[in-house]
């Protein structure tokens, strides 16, 4: 479906590079609207905007087409103090500080990662030219790198920035995943003005060389995840239940996460993506923000089962996946 002109003249040179696909140019005339607009006025980009315009720097950067004007122009950006415009960090009127401090971090980490892969030479496209440690050395360091700037509350996996860097370079790599579940998961409104609640497929992919973390798809990277408002003040309900579904998970197969049983467990992964249950395709559902704990006991039972079936798949083979 071709785009339509949008009522916000200003926002018109982001769509008009779009268009030619030209999404790196798509990002720099965002960046420089500063007056008007929100994220739901660039919706019809699509969720994978901000990855597809990253992606095409270093490609640019590569075939050294404006090879200079990349790295200057995240350097100027990222040269303190960060402050990315509104139509890209403000997804509608009812957004919250937390909500906003979340996709501002994020949008950080997309031009860090840039960044910090034209600095080591790494190119898109079929030629692959960085290996899987240095993917997870790269990802390690920026973790470090950025500890400080994580909005209160709020945390962000080494596993999360590869699979980020992994996707800049690689498109849509799986060569992490071992097993995938998908299952029913609760999002319920908490506000009476949001839209009602409603059952979205989640998928769950176990990953290889993880540390026992569970994290979004780089595609919910804007989704905000975490605080509900309640009369007691602000917890971070779908956060936590993130953390804690892990543990649930172990103490469902009769392991204790604290133990030397669980310990083979903790060298993988868990990755997640919501599906609208109302289409047969595989277009992410992205609402602008995720809060309460419902999430929390589909997510511990899918994760259960990923990790059984990595067992069950080790007694059959008589081999077991060494995932570090």
């Amino acid at each position: 479906m071709p785009l339509q002109l949008q009522p916000i003249p200003e926002l018109e040179p982001v769509f008009s590079a779009w268009r030619k696909n030209r999404f790196w140019d798509a990002l720099v005339s965002a960046w420089d609207v500063r007056t008007v607009g929100l994220r739901e006025d660039l919706a019809e980009l699509g969720s994978d905007f901000l990855l597809r315009a990253c992606s095409q720097a270093i490609k640019w950067n590569q075939n050294r087409k404006q090879s200079a004007k990349v790295p200057e122009t995240l350097k100027k950006w990222l040269t303190s103090p960060f402050e990315p415009p509104n139509c890209l960090v403000i997804c509608d009127s009812g957004d919250l500080p937390w909500a906003v401090e979340q996709r501002e971090f994020m949008l950080r980490i997309h031009l860090e990662c840039t960044r910090t892969l034209l600095e080591a030479g790494v190119w898109t496209a079929s030629e692959k030219s960085v290996t899987t440690s240095e993917l997870r050395q790269l990802a390690e360091r920026l973790v470090a790198d950025v500890r400080q700037l994580l909005p209160v509350g709020f945390s962000v996996p080494v596993g999360f920035i590869r699979d980020l860097l992994d996707r800049l370079i690689h498109d849509d790599s799986r060569q992490r995943v071992r097993q995938s579940v998908r299952v029913g998961v609760a999002l319920v409104s908490k506000n009476a003005q949001d839209e009602p609640g409603m059952i979205a497929r989640a998928k769950l992919e176990l990953l290889a060389e993880g540390k026992g973390d569970v994290y979004p798809d780089p595609v919910m990277a804007f989704v905000s995840r975490g605080t509900t408002t309640t009369n007691g003040g602000d917890r971070d309900d779908f956060a936590e239940a993130e953390r804690s579904a892990w543990r649930e998970a172990l103490v469902l197969l009769g392991l204790s996460p604290a133990t030397s049983s669980s310990e083979w467990a903790n060298h993988f992964d868990v990755r997640w993506q919501l599906f609208d249950p109302m289409t047969s395709s595989e277009t992410p559902l992205l609402p602008p923000r995720l809060t309460g704990d419902s999430a929390g006991g589909a997510f511990a039972l899918g994760i259960a089962q990923l990790l059984a079936r990595e067992l069950e798949t080790a007694l059959l083979t008589g081999v077991a996946h060494d995932p570090s």
